[in-house]
């Protein structure tokens, strides 16, 4: 495959909570989203299998948000890549560093949903190759963020660099 093409995607629903400050599932008119404080940094963690036809371009993730409330000022992301593979204990995180998605000023109007993204080069997801099962972590950027109140993740994809 090639650069551009879709390589997984993720819902709240598929969200598998850290013990240590998780983001919460709410419902927002029958949409099953995952809020994220604008105090704490809080994470959603995905866990998959890169597919067979990745070629090892680099991985663009997508984050795509709404504001609970704020109707002004700037949201921001991370995320990071853990190879769990064939080799890796899972009584222990090995998550490669995190990248910054650049905080993105927030729609006028609160639930219009943001999309945002961020480049991880191949080097940066933890040596992750293909058929290997790996998570993802989405944390809300609290330290570059000014908006009050939740954000709100309604899907998380990716596509090949």
């Amino acid at each position: 495959m090639a650069s551009g093409d879709f390589l997984f995607g993720f819902l709240p629903e598929h969200n598998t909570p850290p013990v240590v400050n998780p983001a919460v599932p709410v419902w927002r008119n029958n949409h099953l989203v995952l809020g994220f404080n604008d105090t704490t940094s809080q994470t959603a963690v995905f866990k998959w299998v890169l597919p067979s036809y990745y070629a090892g371009g680099g991985i663009t993730v997508y984050v795509s948000w709404a504001a609970a409330t704020a109707v002004t000022n700037n949201i921001g992301w991370r995320t990071a890549f853990e190879r769990i593979g064939v080799s890796q204990d899972i009584d222990v995180d090995s998550i490669a560093a995190d990248k910054t998605i650049v905080a993105v000023t927030v729609n006028a109007t609160a639930g219009i949903p943001t999309t945002t993204s961020i480049g991880h080069l191949n080097t940066e997801i933890d040596g992750l190759l293909v058929n290997e099962v790996f998570r993802l972590f989405v944390t809300r950027n609290t330290a570059v963020d000014t908006a009050v109140g939740d954000a709100q993740l309604i899907m998380a994809w990716a596509r090949e660099t």
